[in-house]
């Protein structure tokens, strides 16, 4: 059911697998046509500084949930943060505040987590500079931050945040289609100024980092679960704990284990492809196999968000925390954008 990116994007760094080595010239065409867009678009400069959070590989990297921490933290420092992005998956292009009456098909399933988690404005906007243009007329708020558009060369920003998966670093190194990079490592490492790496870092990323740009000190994060969901996970009063995990997610194999991980009795599980939108002989079925085998459905709180009222009433969502290792590197990360409040 899940759309998984080629196997070969994730051999080693440097490795010649044919296919990667014939669509090699289509990378020279993708990073030709990056270049002059580059060239081409004057980038609007927004009267409110605008932090960037963005990544260099096609897939999920955890950037929502590192999105939300930051935003949250932002809030406490004293900071009024509205969250800008894209609305991936949406058929809305905004500029637009998102509000309890979108829906995931009109703004997309992240920006409509991002509202409910975070209680804070969330403008959808596949044109960067309008968005910003909306938050500044109606005075929103007074920092920005940006839920991808790294590779948009449409919004200037003041401080830009490259976030990587350390399970699976930028696999091959090739740039699409040839491997999963939107742009080299060495282009986009020039425009960074944090970086952040969520997982264990397996593919030894730092150091490759550090080798290319020495001032960018890698900071070091995890996700995992609160007590509160913990509980959920570990309730033996529903079904006597079986879980059954369904996910359409960059890595849905990441939220099952975390489940595993956190004690939860995953008797099954179903992947789906990011972002997808469930048909109702998709929903029958992972009813009727939860109901096979005795299980709670449990899913992600992206997930939850693409389903109808009718179909959330029958699901636990899962939410997911992100615990960054240094709790001094987001009050860094804040510093010089404003007056600390605190």
């Amino acid at each position: 059911m899940t759309r998984k990116p080629p196997s070969f994007w994730n051999e080693p760094l440097g490795a010649s697998h044919p296919m990667a080595v014939m669509l090699t010239p289509l990378s020279w065409l993708w990073q030709l046509a990056s270049g002059l867009r580059w060239r081409l678009v004057k980038p609007y400069r927004s009267a409110l500084p605008v932090i960037c959070i963005g990544n260099l590989t096609v897939g999920g990297v955890g950037k929502t949930p590192f999105v939300r921490t930051l935003a949250l933290a932002a809030k406490a420092k004293g900071f009024s943060p509205v969250i800008l992005m894209r609305g991936y998956g949406g058929r809305l292009t905004g500029p637009l505040f998102v509000t309890d009456q979108h829906t995931a098909s009109d703004v997309g399933d992240e920006a409509l987590e991002l509202k409910a988690s975070c209680d804070m404005p969330v403008v959808v906007s596949r044109d960067r500079a309008a968005g910003a243009g909306l938050i500044e007329t109606h005075q929103a708020g007074d920092l920005i931050i940006m839920d991808d558009g790294f590779q948009n060369p449409g919004l200037k920003y003041d401080q830009a945040v490259l976030v990587f998966a350390g399970e699976t670093g930028i696999g091959n190194g090739g740039i699409v289609p040839s491997g999963p990079l939107r742009e080299s490592l060495t282009k986009g490492l020039r425009r960074a100024s944090h970086i952040l790496i969520i997982g264990a870092d397996q593919h030894g990323l730092a150091n490759r980092i550090h080798d290319l740009a020495p001032h960018l000190r890698p900071a070091y994060a995890h996700k995992g679960y609160n007590i509160k969901t913990c509980q959920l996970i570990t309730d033996q009063t529903q079904s006597e704990g079986r879980l059954l995990a369904f996910a359409g997610i960059g890595r849905p194999q990441g939220f099952f284990d975390a489940i595993r991980h956190h004690g939860g009795n995953l008797v099954a599980s179903l992947s789906f492809a990011d972002h997808h939108p469930y048909s109702l002989k998709e929903w029958e079925y992972i009813i009727s196999t939860a109901r096979a085998n005795d299980a709670r459905p449990v899913t992600t709180m992206k997930d939850y968000m693409r389903l109808s009222p009718s179909q959330q009433a029958m699901v636990t969502p899962l939410p997911l925390e992100l615990q960054i290792d240094d709790s001094t590197w987001i009050t860094h990360l804040l510093e010089g954008l404003g007056e600390d409040k605190t």
